[in-house]
């Protein structure tokens, strides 16, 4: 919840901010004059605006009884500003209430009045923003308020880092009550329209997690489509940082394990398989296979380059194919051959969380969302990892995701 004081004596300041530092979700920005709080309204959405009636147009200029009553007309009447959902006057001089009342009678606002000798008025306040807290909670509930039309899933934090920290996307954090999981929303501009996305990393590794995040998602926030981006082992043709994009997704962690003999003697066991398979968004895949993304992946790899990390001279690819999804880490050759290929011999790749989402997606309740996978090579399942590909293939992947997004995904 995001709040504005304007208001320049220092004593009732520092009494507010001492009152309202109770409250750990409040985001509070001062300003002294109402001209800082015109620019602030002008570029900034308030939850709450606290102001006093007396106040000077520029800071060190004489302050005006009746600037704040004005201030509040102004609000009203100028579309340009961000209209607070709640405004509270907080004065000493009751004679101004009643010419508030007068000049406003259309609209009714929060009048407190204050005094350094009470704690009325502390009350007050406390109360009236404990329940815009509560209001603010209860429409974070509704689903309709909270539409998006992507979101993004990680699984571990130097994927979720590589999605952070591309340039012009100005990420906010949000919260739901009962829920430990942070959300991050950010909306972007496609084709002049406002694009809302949403991005989150799962609480552990894996299939169970990967599923739960997702259903979270979309009970909050019913995203059009929700895009696994990170890292993962390549098993067929590929360098390092390729992107593998899954047009189908196979959980080889599913089947049974048997027993195997010879002349009746037990000799180990083997594993069987169930290849359940899931599809992801066909359509976009189909736009992938058909466009020539040279010229984007050379810059991608180009910018990853000037931030002083190891070169990488292999030619940046997309590799489009099958994807196998297990609850194990695979960091042995022969159970690749063995288990995988045996069964899929065309696989690109595997993961621990894909098919988790994909999953979660098709069999929901209500609007099914769109899913696809951007999942970039950081190691070949053979047991030979080394972080800094991970760095690089975080990078790619979460790169590529968002320049899909912005120029064919949504357009």
């Amino acid at each position: 919840m995001k709040i504005l004081i304007v208001e320049d004596e220092s004593k009732k300041v520092e009494k507010e901010y001492e009152l309202l530092s109770e409250f750990d979700s409040l985001q509070i920005k001062h300003v002294l004059c109402l001209n800082d709080a015109r620019l602030q309204l002008s570029n900034n959405f308030f939850d709450c605006l606290i102001l006093d009636l007396k106040l000077a147009d520029e800071v060190h200029e004489d302050k005006r009884e009746e600037a704040g009553i004005e201030f509040i007309t102004e609000i009203i009447e100028v579309d340009s500003y961000n209209k607070p959902i709640e405004i509270i006057v907080l004065s000493a001089y009751n004679e101004l209430e009643s010419k508030l009342r007068e000049k406003q009678k259309d609209y009714y606002f929060n009048f407190i009045h204050y005094s350094e000798e009470s704690v009325e008025w502390k009350e007050k306040l406390k109360n009236t923003i404990r329940y815009r807290i509560l209001a603010d909670e209860s429409k974070y509930n509704d689903v309709f308020e909270n539409k998006s039309d992507v979101a993004f899933i990680t699984a571990v934090s130097i994927e979720t880092r590589a999605l952070a920290e591309i340039e012009g996307i100005e990420w906010k954090e949000r919260k739901f009550k009962g829920d430990a999981t942070l959300y991050y929303e950010a909306t972007i501009e496609i084709s002049k329209r406002r694009i809302r996305l949403i991005r989150a990393q799962q609480s552990e590794m894996g299939m169970a997690a990967a599923s739960n995040l997702t259903a979270k998602i979309i009970r909050y926030f019913q995203p059009k489509y929700i895009i696994m981006v990170g890292i993962a082992a390549g098993i067929g043709d590929g360098n390092y940082g390729d992107i593998i994009v899954p047009s189908i997704i196979w959980n080889y962690s599913s089947g049974k394990y048997v027993e195997t003999e010879k002349e009746d003697e037990k000799i180990g066991i083997e594993f069987f398989p169930d290849a359940f398979s899931v599809e992801v968004d066909v359509d976009s895949v189909e736009q992938l296979k058909l466009r020539n993304y040279d010229s984007i992946l050379n810059t991608i790899q180009e910018q990853f380059q000037h931030d002083n990390y190891v070169k990488y001279d292999s030619k940046l690819d997309i590799i489009v194919g099958p994807f196998a999804c297990g609850s194990a880490v695979i960091a042995n050759r022969r159970i690749v051959d063995e288990i995988i290929k045996v069964h899929s011999r065309k696989t690109i790749g595997l993961d621990m969380e894909s098919y988790g989402m994909v999953y979660a997606a098709k069999h929901c309740s209500g609007i099914k969302p769109k899913t696809l996978c951007f999942k970039s090579i950081s190691d070949f399942a053979d047991g030979e990892k080394n972080k800094k590909y991970q760095s690089y293939a975080a990078y790619t992947s979460a790169n590529f995701a968002m320049y899909f997004v912005k120029n064919h995904l949504l357009v």
